[in-house]
């Protein structure tokens, strides 16, 4: 009898043991030791098969780190639209490096990181963003907590960092990392409401003084040194995630300088058309009188290099066309001279009228009128009265947006008949340039008549960057969003022939991103 109770006391204590060798207790076994020192178990010295397996996972590891970081920047640069399938595959890569640096007991902290990162990914992956405010607050926090995860290098090992690459990401406000997201946003925002995203920007004077081409900051050398599309590229998680992009073309893409006063004029050459195509602006309009400049002839060359690079372009009595997901865009130019003239002849309300009837008859979905308005260099922030007018009579006429540019500052925005007006958003680029500007982006979606129904506005504040030459780059943090919101607010508030008595924007409506650090 003995015997039997002591062999099946043996039976438990083998089984028991066999428990504990089957399931592990990774969480209790692999904490970090209570002291300032932080352990590293170096891998074993393989050899054979064993030894390839060690080195492969240890690179798998390495390089999920880099393409975490690489992914980043190809989405906050425009180079990669599609963000679903990448990010989700680098989650999975990203839990199975933590698996392998905690499996392996080569790296605790490492392993919480990568494991962390995933966390976060995965998050923005299955919550998407769904406004500017709930954008601002998730990513003020997404940056803080990656800021905080990433273990100190010297710490890990003692001396280098060999058992598992940790990536660097950009947290600052403005960085890559809030690029992507915002980049993500845009896309997230799309799909969830079945809209359209229309993106407008200010002045673009994509070249160089005729004096200038060959200093060393000027555009020609910027752009010839650039990795990605130079000046564009700091904007392009807007630009390269919407369903349209429209901006001034302030000057002309031509070899002819003939009869051109050398000393202030500013032109680029027609291979600069293809910049703006991969970056995403699929429209420019050409009527600003600094393309006028370089006569036919440099007109004739603009048009034509836009072709070539498959930009389309509206002009006086050019109607340009551009299809969404929901049907077609027609984008309006008018240049409006001097309000005496505009007075005198009505054509800044007649002639809208009629081609805004004319792109419905096309069956245009969104109808957008531009107007150049080289009458308010004159007036600063405050719109003359032959804006006013003709503004608000092409929206009396059918316009679902109206665009004003020219003016370097920004001017007045507001909102009449449920229609934004933003009389200018200053200068997109301009080398050298410092002055605010903004992006201005306008989601439409259709009922059921099938007529444009007006939704959610973006206001992005946008900075020019010393550094590059006055590439814009987009000022997402904090106080920059509050310096905007005064300065737009206060442009806005002018009572003089009606704007923002009683249609301004109210500061919610603006839907300025505001990141903290």
């Amino acid at each position: 009898m003995k015997a039997k109770i002591l062999s099946f006391i043996l039976c438990l204590a083998v089984l028991a043991g066999t428990f504990a060798l089957v399931f592990r207790f990774p969480d209790e076994a692999f904490s970090p030791p209570k002291t300032q020192e932080i352990p590293v178990t170096e891998p074993e010295n393989k050899t054979g098969e064993g030894a390839e397996v060690a080195a492969s996972s240890l690179n798998f590891v390495n390089e999920t780190g880099h393409d975490a970081e690489d992914l980043l920047k190809e989405l906050a640069y425009g180079e990669s639209k599609q963000y679903e399938n990448a990010l989700a595959d680098l989650v999975l890569r990203l839990d199975k490096s933590a698996d392998y640096l905690k499996d392996e007991a080569l790296d605790y902290y490492g392993a919480t990181y990568y494991a962390k990162i995933a966390d976060l990914f995965e998050d923005v992956l299955n919550t998407p963003f769904t406004d500017s405010e709930n954008f601002g607050s998730r990513v003020s926090k997404l940056l803080t907590e990656l800021s905080n995860a990433r273990p100190d290098d010297q710490a890990r090992t003692g001396t280098d960092v060999e058992y598992g690459y940790c990536p660097k990401f950009d947290t600052e406000p403005s960085g890559t990392t809030a690029l992507a997201m915002l980049a993500i946003f845009r896309q997230q925002y799309q799909k969830s409401t079945g809209s359209v995203l229309l993106t407008f920007g200010g002045n673009a004077l994509i070249g160089d003084t005729l004096l200038g081409a060959e200093e060393e900051n000027s555009f020609k050398k910027q752009q010839e040194k650039s990795k990605y599309p130079y000046p564009f590229h700091k904007v392009s998680s807007i630009l390269g995630t919407d369903s349209s992009s429209f901006i001034n073309l302030a000057v002309p893409l031509t070899e002819n300088i003939g009869g051109v006063d050398s000393a202030g004029a500013i032109k680029g050459v027609p291979a600069y058309a293809s910049l703006l195509r991969k970056s995403s602006i699929e429209a420019v309009s050409i009527s600003d009188p600094r393309i006028l400049g370089f006569g036919s002839e440099g007109k004739q060359d603009t048009e034509k290099a836009l072709k070539d690079a498959a930009v389309n372009f509206s002009d006086e009595g050019t109607i340009c066309y551009q299809d969404t997901a929901l049907g077609k865009v027609a984008y309006l130019t008018y240049h409006l001279i001097d309000e005496i003239q505009a007075d005198a002849n009505g054509a800044f309300v007649e002639a809208p009228k009629q081609d805004i009837a004319a792109a419905k008859a096309a069956g245009a979905k969104f109808v957008v009128v531009h107007f150049n308005w080289l009458t308010a260099e004159k007036n600063a922030w405050d719109p003359c009265m032959a804006q006013v007018l003709s503004t608000r009579a092409a929206v009396d006429n059918g316009a679902n947006l109206v665009i004003g540019s020219h003016p370097d500052s920004i001017q007045a925005v507001e909102k009449y008949k449920d229609v934004a007006i933003i009389y200018s958003p200053g200068n997109l680029y301009k080398q050298g340039a410092n002055a605010t500007a903004f992006i201005f982006q306008q989601a439409f979606t259709l009922n059921e008549a099938g007529e444009a129904v007006p939704g959610t506005m973006l206001f992005i504040p946008v900075k020019a960057d010393e550094a590059q030459g006055g590439a814009p780059t987009l000022a997402l943090d904090s106080v920059s969003a509050q310096a905007f919101k005064n300065e737009v607010t206060s442009v806005s508030k002018t009572v003089k022939f009606g704007v923002g008595k009683k249609a301004a924007f109210t500061i919610e409506e603006l839907g300025i991103i505001s990141i903290s650090k």
